[in-house]
């Protein structure tokens, strides 16, 4: 108690006398250097003096103008690995392709204040001999360390943190600006005015965090995005599909038609389904996000496959970082990923936030994206093709095509140029039927219209079909000169379709049809299949008349009527 009460009255002693000194504007107490902990990095800034301001009889504490903090305020490194690595290496021929489980790429980001303005940016962290590091005029000086490309690194808005800002920086790299169909060198290469600008579609697969943030993203960067889910949801901006579409169960890629990229995030396609994207979609850009971690979960399943992904990645974090190739030492930090991709995202608040992202982090910073048991699940349920193995994914071109007919390829070329040009030249310009030649025409000449219509099913090398041919003509002609109104309930489309010929996706149309044998017709009504595929090899016949007045009558289907004709 004694000491106590003797601290108490020299602390009394002590306020006392500092009311008695005169009011002066700034009396300097002390100096002394302060030592404050930087957030997320194992640096400390140093102040050089402080002041006590007793410009009132309440005493606080300011720091001079020349105090400096360190402003680097935030350091990650992430490890890019499978297919992340080769969407990455897609972007520059110096980054070496991989080979079976050699593709891994370190990137580090970081966040830090800029000297003199105090906005806050994010950016990779170049390389000693990165172009725009040595020209201050391309730069953002963070210190005299450190300087971000413009190109590369991008402002944080308030209200994003630092490590949301990464967080985005990382995800945004990969599935967005890796997927971007965009036109370079705008205004030539090499000149001042180059640039590049983003236009064209892009096909998002996958219906998780990871996914919907791409899309968002690339919606509001002004790509036409797609999103094929087998979940039901809604993006805004983004146009979402399953992977079988309507009341046929189209593939989605045939309703889509033509498109630029196809973002993956549940899987790696084999080169020959790309090489089909690119042949009937005109797909020239095909990016897969799936890591390593995804590719373990699916081999050994969710039961063993977490403690085997729990070794691959502690085997990678106990690495040395000079180990991996780096993509700061490459110099092939991808031109404009600040400037086009990034800002744009942050300035929409598009983040990924890095609380729910699956990104796994270890004690020194070094961060991994682990698997999402949503995708795993996902890509289990995607329907399959029948056509194909077990992982052909429906929607996607199947490599395994069985053909329709016996007859192959060569006899098919054989055949057409065997034709005369007359006759093809008959074919092109019949104004009395509408030729359908893959999926989206028909999705566009009889599905979307919903239109009435009579399908004539053919092949290049059916005799039968040949003879057939100007029969249905004069049929379609005599039809439309009774019909005066095109729009008329009664009306019917006639139209005529191959469905053996691969290059203009006619055998794809035949397999959506189910068309087993030609030559054999198909009935529409207002847009949707009417009644069985109808046989028949000659013209005119009776059972067809019949099966199109039942057509246009309005009544259901009778297969009686048809069997009554048979007997």
């Amino acid at each position: 108690m004694v000491v106590a009460r003797q601290s108490s009255i020299k602390n009394l002693l002590l306020i006392l006398s500092l009311q008695t000194i005169p009011f002066s504007p700034q009396i300097k107490v002390s100096s002394f250097s302060i030592r404050t902990p930087l957030k997320h990095h194992n640096t400390y800034a140093i102040s050089s003096s402080s002041s006590i301001n007793l410009a009132s009889s309440t005493a606080t504490i300011t720091k001079e103008s020349k105090v400096k903090l360190n402003v680097l305020t935030n350091k990650k490194s992430i490890i890019y690995d499978g297919s992340e690595y080769d969407a990455l290496s897609s972007l520059s021929s110096s980054i070496p392709k991989s080979h079976g489980d050699s593709g891994r790429i370190l990137v580090t980001f970081i966040t830090g204040k800029e000297e003199g303005t105090g906005n806050r940016y994010v950016g990779i962290l170049p390389g000693s001999n990165e172009d725009g590091t040595d020209n201050d005029s391309r730069s953002i000086v963070i210190d005299k360390n450190i300087k971000l490309s413009i190109d590369n690194a991008a402002k944080i808005p308030k209200g994003i943190s630092d490590e949301d800002a990464i967080s985005t920086a990382m995800a945004s790299l990969i599935n967005i600006h890796c997927s971007l169909p965009r036109i370079d060198n705008v205004g030539g290469e090499g000149s001042d005015n180059s640039s590049s600008f983003v236009s064209g579609k892009v096909v998002v697969l996958g219906g998780g965090e990871y996914a919907t943030f791409a899309a968002k993203g690339l919606s509001e960067i002004g790509v036409d995005v797609t999103l094929v889910s087998t979940n039901s949801m809604k993006v805004p901006g983004v146009k979402v599909l399953p992977p079988a579409v309507g009341e046929m169960e189209i593939g989605f890629s045939s309703v889509i038609g033509e498109f630029d990229s196809i973002l993956d995030t549940l899987y790696s396609e084999s080169d020959g389904v790309k090489y089909e994207l690119n042949r009937l979609h005109k797909c020239s850009r095909y990016i897969s996000t799936y890591n390593k971690a995804q590719d373990i979960i699916r081999d050994s399943g969710v039961f063993f496959g977490p403690n085997e992904v729990k070794k691959y990645e502690n085997t990678l974090f106990s690495r040395n970082l000079q180990s991996f190739t780096q993509l700061s030492t490459t110099g092939t930090i991808p031109y404009q990923f600040g400037s086009n991709t990034l800002q744009k995202l942050l300035d929409s608040n598009i983040v990924f936030n890095h609380k729910k992202s699956n990104y796994k982090n270890s004690n020194n910073n070094l961060m991994i994206r682990t698997w999402s048991l949503k995708d795993f699940w996902e890509f289990t349920n995607w329907p399959r093709d029948t056509d194909g193995g077990l992982n052909s994914r429906f929607g996607l071109p199947v490599l395994t095509e069985i053909d329709l007919f016996e007859d192959n390829e060569e006899e098919e070329e054989e055949y057409v140029r065997a034709a005369s040009s007359s006759q093809k030249q008959t074919i092109e310009i019949n104004p009395f039927v509408t030729q359908v030649q893959n999926i989206e025409q028909l999705q566009e000449e009889i599905l979307s219209p919903k239109r009435n219509c009579l399908l004539f099913l053919t092949a290049p090398n059916c005799k039968t079909c040949f003879r057939l041919k100007p029969a249905y003509t004069r049929l379609a002609r005599q039809n439309n000169n009774d019909d005066d109104d095109d729009n008329d309930n009664n009306s019917v489309l006639y139209a005529q379709a191959d469905v053996v010929t691969s290059r203009t996706g006619g055998k794809e149309l035949g397999k959506l049809l189910g068309v087993e044998v030609v030559p054999t017709f198909m009935l529409f009504r207002g847009g949707s299949r009417f009644g069985p595929l109808i046989n028949v090899s000659k013209l005119p016949s009776e059972k067809l008349d019949k099966a199109v007045q039942l057509l246009v009558s309005g009544r259901d289907w009778d297969a009686s009527v048809l069997k009554e004709l048979e007997k």
